[in-house]
This record gives structure tokens, C-alpha cells and sequence, in this order.
């Protein structure tokens, strides 16, 4: 039976060692000109690592086009550019107002849809009273008529339509291109009528609370899942709440956290298994608090980045109207670029890359899984931002570029894993500590375990990983394994032992 001394030895194993952790300048020539100038000018005029207005000016591009653009990555498959971006920014270094300067072509057009919105609050209300009034009027129409004993299909059926009409009138609201705090229900009813915009650059308490389930006793991350990929969803029913219908819904998010909030992130393990932090291009950005200069060099800055962000706008604007409008006013319709030219290099990329790291990273196997379509998605915003509205008349060529950024994100995703996979290997080696005395109390003990073992006790989701943990913990002196084979014959089993200590 294990001792107490060996079951603590157990739980002292930890990960391979960190990646090198030295922040990496994000690659600025991978994006196209009309970003590309902006991010540096905004970048020197507040003062800050070019990788923040970078994440800003991609999460915007993504939310312009939402569900209306997507390129062919299959023979039948499609693959849409919204983006999941996540990145920890120190507190007074500026993030908020890199946040408001990119961001600043969304907040105009919400507060557009607003107005828009309120002047046609009285109409709404005029024409509800006119249906109220049309309601009374059918209502004795059937009452006569079913007096009469005459036919009242006719009058059911214009009843009908008029309580639909009106259920509509009472749920029509300001059309919501982008949120902040939202609990995961109310982001299912905004997302059953248009592609969304999760921005936030406060995110640490308000969303991650929301996602840890402080409004409930379960974590709130499943709309986040299905936004992702879209497709069509049967829908949300619940008790006392009205159903919701989600067709291909498509979600972009932006969030910017204090470094220690997007750690806090990445240590839940529930995130992990579920693949959110795999839908995540993750960055950590480091910052110090600067001076602001007066200088006439600074004030060229901003007199440049005034004609950038008058580009900007009218980029913005243009793929908002031609791609986004499109998709929702024509109920789905969504513009289809062809699978490029280069798509082989893309996939062959990260084919070789997945398969050159996979076996450092089989207990995180789902984050590599998740590169070729982090790069794929990467390629429609960047092709749409180099050619705006014209975009799905244009050949793509930005594979390259893509790879570059999604290559960079992937180095980030990595050194965030590497601080939290220390925390989870010990905790997994704890738990194959206990299941070696599990199965010491079983009417059959015996004093050996396999992966299928570890993997059926849930310590790992699955095989591989099972491998991998009991591989390293054997390396790390704490287990000796022995090659099993059936005496009428079968695959050979390994079975672990705990080393004597």
C-alpha cells in the first residue's frame, strides 16, 4: 500500500518546465495597411505595446462583418471570422482609452441604433393601440357570428394574426449590435435576433463573474460554446422564461482584464474541459504607466491619427453595412469566399506543428486542435479588412499574414497554459494518489494502475492524457511501470506501481 510519504511525494509532480515567458512584439506587418498604420499611430500616441490596439482593431473588423462573410475550409464546410479575444492589461496603462479610440465606429453606430430606436417607440405604440383596437373589433365580429351559428374560421384566423402582431409590437426593442455585462441568458435573447459584440475593457469582475455563475449554482459559458461555431440551435426552454430560437447565432468577443483576472480564467478547469479557453486567442500585455507628452511630435500624432481614424470609420462602416446589415436585413444570408489557393499551406503549418508539440501538450490536446481554425478565422477578418466591402469579390491572399498573428496568439495561449498546468498536473497527481488507494480498499485490491484506470476515475478526459500524467509522474521517480502481456495473447497493458519510497 502506498505511504503517506510516497502519496505526498505524488502530489509534488509538476508540468515540464514554464516557456520562456519574454513578451514577444506582436507581428504589425502581418496586418494590412489600413489597420496597420492606425495600430502604430495609436500605439505611440497613448503610449502603449502595439499588441493592445492590435487586439482592438481585429475584435472590431470581426464584429463589422459578424455572420456575413465566411470562407470554405472543407468540401462542406464554412468557417466564420468572429473571434474570441481575451488579453491582461495592467490598470493604468491606458487600456481604456486605446479601448474608446478603437472602438469608437461601434459606439457611434449603437448610439445611431438607439435613436433610431426611440423614434420609433411612438410609432410602435400608435400602431399597438391600432391592432388593441382591431383585437376588439374581431372579437365581437366572432361573437356575432357564432351567435348566428354561422362560420367563424375566417374571423379565428384574422384573431390569430393580430395577437401575433401584437406579441411582436410588445417584443420589439433597440436592435443591440454590442454588450457588456451580460448574464448568459440575456446574451441568448440578443443574440436570437443578430450577430453580437461582447467588448468590454472592465472585464475582470462583471464577465467573469458572469461566467463563474454568480447569478446561478453552475457556470454560464454554453452560449459562448454555441456563438462560437453557430450552426442551427433547437433553441433555450426553461420554466418561467420565454424560449429562445437561436439561428447560426455568431458572437465576437473582446475582453480586457487585469493580468491576474485572465489567470484566474485560465485556472478554471471547467473552462478548459469544455473548450472555452480553446475558442480563446489569449495575450497577456505588459505595460507601465506613462507620461503623457505635450510635445508639437505628439501633437502630429494625433493630428495623424485623426485622418487614420476618419479611414478607420469609413472601413468600419463599410463592412458593417455590407456584411452585417446584409446577413440580418436578408434573414442569414451570408457571402461566401472560396477555399484560396494557399489553403494547403495553412493546414500543412499547423499539421506539422500540432504533430511536432502534441506530445508536450497531450493533457491540453484541445488548444493545439483549435490553431488551423483560429487561423482560418484570423484570414476572413484580415481579407475583409484589406478589401472592405469588396471583400467577397476578392481572391484571398492573406494566408500568410493569418498564420503570423495566429501563430503569436498561440505562443500567448501557451505561456498563460504553462502557468496553470503546473497547478493541474499537481492536482491530477494528487488524484492518482488517491486512486491508488482506492483501489487497495477494493474487494480485489492490487497495488497497480493503467491509464483506462486514471481515465474511467475522471482524473483525465481522455486516453491520451491518462498516458501522458502517469509518463511523467514514472519519469519524475515517483511511479516504475511494467509491460503486461495477456497469456493468450491481446495488447500488452502497462501497469504503474508507486515507487517504494
Amino acid at each position: 500500500m502506498q505511504t503517506a510519504s510516497s502519496k505526498s511525494s505524488v502530489a509534488s509532480v509538476t508540468a515540464q518546465p514554464a516557456i520562456d515567458q519574454a513578451e514577444q512584439p506582436f507581428p504589425i506587418q502581418a496586418l494590412p495597411p489600413s489597420l496597420r498604420n492606425l495600430v502604430k499611430t495609436v500605439s505611440a500616441e497613448y503610449q502603449v505595446p502595439e499588441s493592445l490596439p492590435a487586439c482592438c482593431i481585429l475584435s472590431a473588423v470581426s464584429a463589422a462583418i459578424g455572420s456575413g462573410l465566411s470562407i470554405q475550409t472543407g468540401t462542406e464546410r464554412f468557417t466564420r471570422g468572429n473571434i474570441y479575444i481575451a488579453a491582461g492589461v495592467p490598470s493604468g496603462s491606458g487600456k481604456s482609452e486605446v479601448f474608446r479610440t478603437i472602438l469608437k465606429p461601434v459606439f457611434e453606430q449603437q448610439r445611431w441604433l438607439d435613436q433610431e430606436s426611440d423614434r420609433e417607440q411612438a410609432k410602435r405604440q400608435l400602431k399597438l393601440l391600432e391592432v388593441e383596437a382591431d383585437i376588439r373589433s374581431v372579437r365581437k365580429q366572432l361573437l356575432l357570428v357564432r351567435e348566428n351559428g354561422g362560420q367563424t374560421d375566417q374571423s379565428r384566423d384574422e384573431l390569430a394574426g393580430l395577437m401575433r402582431r401584437k406579441a411582436r409590437l410588445k417584443q420589439a426593442s433597440s436592435w443591440r449590435i454590442i454588450c457588456d455585462d451580460a448574464t448568459g441568458a440575456a446574451l441568448e435573447q440578443l443574440l436570437s435576433r443578430n450577430p453580437l459584440f461582447s467588448a468590454s475593457d472592465e472585464a475582470g469582475d462583471a464577465i467573469l463573474g458572469n461566467l463563474l455563475g454568480r447569478f446561478g449554482r453552475h457556470t454560464d459559458e454554453g452560449i459562448y460554446l454555441r456563438a462560437f461555431s453557430g450552426g442551427y440551435h433547437a433553441g433555450v426552454d426553461r420554466v418561467g422564461r420565454e424560449s429562445v430560437r437561436l439561428n447560426d447565432p455568431c458572437l465576437t468577443v473582446l475582453w480586457l482584464m487585469q493580468p491576474g483576472k485572465l489567470e484566474t480564467l485560465y485556472a478554471q478547469p471547467k473552462f478548459r474541459e469544455d473548450g472555452l479557453l480553446a475558442r480563446i486567442l489569449p495575450c497577456r500585455i505588459e505595460t507601465q504607466p506613462q507620461k503623457r507628452s505635450r510635445s508639437s511630435a505628439n501633437e502630429r500624432v494625433k493630428q495623424l491619427s485623426q485622418e487614420l481614424m476618419r479611414d478607420w470609420n469609413r472601413l468600419w462602416q463599410s463592412l458593417h453595412e455590407a456584411y452585417h446589415l446584409v446577413y440580418h436585413r436578408k434573414s442569414g444570408v451570408s457571402h461566401k469566399l472560396p477555399l484560396p489557393s494557399q489553403a494547403d499551406r495553412l493546414d500543412e503549418h499547423y499539421n506539422r506543428t500540432v504533430e511536432r508539440r502534441l506530445g508536450e501538450l497531450a493533457d491540453m490536446a484541445s488548444f493545439p486542435a483549435r490553431w488551423t481554425e483560429q487561423a482560418w478565422r484570423l484570414l476572413v477578418v484580415l481579407h475583409a479588412a484589406t478589401h472592405g466591402n469588396r471583400a467577397h469579390l476578392q481572391p484571398v491572399r492573406s494566408v500568410t499574414a493569418a498564420i503570423q498573428i495566429a501563430d503569436w496568439f498561440a505562443e500567448q495561449q501557451l505561456i498563460l497554459l504553462g502557468q496553470s498546468r503546473a497547478a493541474l498536473a499537481a492536482e491530477r497527481a494528487r488524484s492518482v494518489g488517491n486512486l491508488f488507494q482506492q483501489q487497495m480498499t477494493k474487494p480485489s485490491p492490487r497495488d497497480w494502475i493503467t491509464a483506462r484506470d486514471v481515465q474511467m476515475s475522471r482524473i483525465t478526459p481522455t486516453a491520451e492524457e491518462a498516458k501522458q500524467i502517469l509518463k511523467r509522474m514514472e519519469a519524475s521517480g515517483l511511479l516504475v511501470s511494467e509491460a503486461r502481456r495477456p497469456k493468450r495473447g491481446g495488447h500488452t497493458e502497462l501497469r504503474y506501481r508507486s515507487r517504494p519510497s
